[in-house]
């Protein structure tokens, strides 16, 4: 006999059917209309089963769901209820708490499979970036050229190195010259040539050699350049923000779009990728052009158009606008697809290359900056406008002078400087001076000097001599004489600068990028 569960009984056992009668008919029960008193009578279960015509709970040998012995199923009812089938024996308690302990468990399978239907489901429509991750590579890229210590700058125009401070120094072209430039403090100046100077300042027509001119707007017009650097490398993160969270940013484009797509990024789409000037990068659309950053991680920004500066695009930073709060920094959904090799290859002829400098390299920039600011001593202020009368000047046995007329349409400051020859001899002499003009007015500007008093004296006295001369040879005649001298003067408007306030400004900042070579006692 094979071991059973407690509470089970093999067939055959009288309490098999205990608790549950079996109905048959009787067999006296000959036909309609006849009812017997003992039409159905309770009987005791026989040893052996009957078939069991109701569904079948389990088969083989042993009991099937706690049931009971099994039986083999006979043929399918197909008229409603089976008379004669036997009822199913009560569960014990134990069997009710396994039976109850298996559908809890199932149930349990079908939430756990519920919950992954659904997160597959939910998975499906995710196969692909939102357009939150599809941006985030770009704005990582602004934000950190905001935060960089310095970029290098190169938008055709200017090739500067441009720190966190808003000071930069490299060059700039102007009428198809390259020549050095720095800012400090907001102010720019440029080292120009003396035919540049002439006509950048007319009245400046005598400078001789290389100058260093203040630029400003009436500067840089003379000069035909319109770019300007920007502020600061976050000024620069900001504009750049701006456009990226603009409405009209598409950062799935196709590689010979010209123009942003309205159109919302499909289920599955990626980031646009290209090789940019030989570097894989990811490319977005926006209206005032196309935005390149690395397509490696962490994403820096490798060119952008020169319009998305200028405001053409119609997108205006801002302090509200998204991505430039005060701290210059936009959240950012991290997103990364590893790539082997960039997309198609790409060009720009036209727009601002980029690059985070390290903070050596910002050092070695303000090294640049000190040794030109040195030669600050005069500034020519390409902002002011002057106009010249004609000169006068006139030498004595004590001083010479020269004078001159000048008209100024602003507020300026206005230099000075003479030089004086006596008798065929150069620079014998010279004088200065500096007037302040406080608004629009026209005022006589000189200077004197005693220093060609000698040479004049001398030169009188020889001439005197040769007409004392000419004078005994034409029988005591009278002879008059004169010594020739000349005067030239330079009137220019000129921009005050501290040198060696500007270089103390400077060597601290520098300080804060690594020490100067050689000690910053060397500079």
């Amino acid at each position: 006999m094979n071991q059973q569960d407690a509470g089970q009984r093999e067939p055959g056992d009288p309490g098999a059917a205990s608790g549950a009668d079996l109905w048959q008919r009787p067999e006296g029960n000959t036909g309609p209309g006849q009812p017997d008193p003992s039409l159905f009578t309770p009987r005791v279960a026989p040893s052996t089963p009957p078939p069991h015509w109701g569904p079948v709970l389990g088969t083989g040998s042993g009991p099937a769901n706690g049931y009971g012995p099994a039986s083999t199923p006979g043929p399918a009812s197909t008229s409603g209820p089976v008379w004669g089938a036997a009822a199913p024996a009560p569960m014990s308690g134990r069997n009710k708490r396994l039976v109850l302990g298996g559908l809890g468990g199932l149930v349990a399978l079908l939430l756990v499979a519920g919950i992954a239907f659904v997160a597959v489901q939910g998975s499906s429509g995710d196969d692909g970036p939102s357009a939150e991750q599809l941006r985030a590579p770009f704005l990582e890229a602004a934000n950190s050229l905001g935060a960089a210590p310095g970029i290098d700058y190169d938008d055709g125009t200017y090739q500067v190195k441009l720190s966190r401070y808003g000071d930069f120094t490299g060059t700039f072209e102007a009428r198809f010259t390259r020549y050095p430039i720095i800012r400090t403090d907001g102010v720019t100046y440029a080292q120009l040539d003396a035919a540049t100077v002439s006509r950048l300042l007319p009245y400046a027509s005598t400078t001789t050699g290389k100058s260093w001119v203040r630029l400003g707007d009436v500067a840089y017009a003379g000069l035909f350049v319109d770019a300007r650097v920007p502020d600061s490398p976050e000024a620069l993160s900001r504009r750049i923000l701006a456009g990226l969270n603009g409405a009209d940013a598409d950062f799935t484009p196709p590689t010979d779009s010209a123009a942003p797509s309205t159109a919302e990024p499909s289920s599955g789409a990626s980031n646009t990728s290209v090789t940019f000037e030989g570097t894989p990068a990811l490319m977005a659309m926006t209206g005032a052009g196309a935005v390149y950053v690395t397509e490696a991680s962490p994403h820096k920004l490798l060119h952008l158009p020169v319009e998305l500066l200028t405001g053409e695009s119609g997108q205006e930073a801002g302090p509200d606008t998204a991505g430039s709060a005060r701290t210059g920094q936009t959240d950012v959904v991290s997103f990364s697809r590893p790539r082997t090799s960039g997309g198609p290859a790409v060009a720009a002829f036209a727009g601002v290359n980029l690059a985070e400098l390290s903070t050596g390299q910002v050092g070695d920039a303000y090294d640049e900056l000190l040794d030109r600011g040195r030669a600050l001593t005069e500034v020519l202020d390409g902002e002011a406008g002057l106009a010249l009368g004609r000169p006068k000047v006139k030498c004595t046995l004590s001083t010479c002078s020269y004078q001159v007329k000048v008209t100024a349409d602003a507020a300026s400051r206005v230099a000075l400087t003479a030089t004086f020859e006596v008798d065929g001899k150069k620079g014998v002499g010279g004088c200065s001076a500096v007037v302040t003009f406080t608004t629009s007015q026209a005022r006589t500007v000189g200077c004197s000097t005693k220093s060609a008093a000698p040479e004049m004296k001398a030169a009188m006295a020889d001439a005197r001599a040769d007409a004392l001369v000419r004078s005994r040879a034409l029988g005591g005649a009278r002879v008059s004489y004169s010594v020739p001298y000349y005067g030239e003067g330079r009137v220019r408007g000129v921009v005050p600068v501290g040198v060696k306030k500007l270089a103390s400004t400077l060597r601290e900042r520098r300080s804060e990028f690594g020490p100067a070579p050689g000690g910053s006692e060397a500079r």
